[in-house]
């Protein structure tokens, strides 16, 4: 016997997450300090090699301090 796909199911609906806006911030937050690592090993690891050369070039210092924000 298979399923009717028009009858309707009723699904228990759970408490809704009320989020603050502090909360929601931290949750967006970009943790640069403890992902860059991770991120660049996995790279390293499973990119192709001319990808992690990109991404683990660094900038070359010309005097130019506008381009190297």
């Amino acid at each position: 016997m298979t399923p009717n796909p028009n009858a309707k199911r009723r699904i228990a609906r759970g408490r809704a997450l009320e989020w603050t806006d502090a909360e929601l911030d931290d949750m967006a937050e970009i943790h640069t300090a403890e992902d860059t690592p991770l991120m660049l090993a996995f790279v390293r690891q499973y990119a192709p090699p001319r990808l992690a050369a990109v991404l683990t070039a660094q900038p070359e210092d010309n005097g130019d301090t506008t381009g190297n924000a």
